[in-house]
Order: structure tokens, then sequence, then C-alpha cells
């Protein structure tokens, strides 16, 4: 994990899950993040996101073409999403496309939910 830790004790307990997923589960799964991901790890105090992005440098990209962005779309305007949530519609939509089995989404609320690729 590459933020500092919280006083915050909600935060702090998120942090915890989050290092404690990334030492004993991460490795029994293969990980893919897309130019949205590097776009959002970019974002912010310099110095976090260089140690962000240092994170994800050997995660395979994958990329987010018209299918992806047509699919992002479906998922808003079908109800599935809600229109304030669009990052996530992509992000969903990105692990859609490319076949991937699980998403995880969100920085302070970590969420696992397993994709359909029926969409």
């Amino acid at each position: 994990m590459t933020a500092r830790p919280s006083r915050d004790v909600r935060t702090a307990a998120w942090q915890q899950i989050t290092c404690q997923w990334r030492e004993e589960v991460r490795p029994d799964y293969e990980l893919f993040t897309s130019e949205l991901v590097i776009a959002e790890a970019s974002a912010g105090d310099s110095d976090a996101s260089l140690r962000r992005l240092a994170s994800l440098d050997e995660i395979p990209e994958l990329l987010i073409d018209e299918e992806t962005e047509k699919l992002a779309a479906k998922l808003i305007s079908d109800g599935g999403i809600p229109g304030s949530a669009e990052p996530d519609a992509l992000h969903v939509a990105v692990a859609a496309v490319h076949s991937i089995d699980f998403c995880l989404l969100g920085i302070a609320d970590i969420l696992t939910m397993p994709l359909q690729n029926q969409c």
C-alpha cells in the first residue's frame, strides 16, 4: 500500500485490510490495470502519485477501446451503474471486455465483485 497510515479509524481499517489482501491473497491472482487506473493514480500529491504509479509498474495494462466505452455507457443507460459513477462503469467495462473474473474497485472502500460476461 502506498498511502500513509490514516488516523481515521474506518480508513485505517480499510488500509489494514488492503495490506493484508496484498500480502496474503494478491499472489494467488494475475493482476491487470488500465489507462484509467494509471490516470487516477497520477492525480493528487506528486510524491504519493509516484508511489502509486510505482506500485502499478509491473502490472500489465488493459486498453480502453470503443467497445469498452460503449459498454460503460450501456451500463449507465440501462441503470446497472449510476451516472454519477461513470469511472466505475468504465472500470467494470474494461474488466468485462477483457474477460477479467474479478474487479477491485475503489480506493477507500475496496469492493470485490464477480463480473458476468453477459453485459
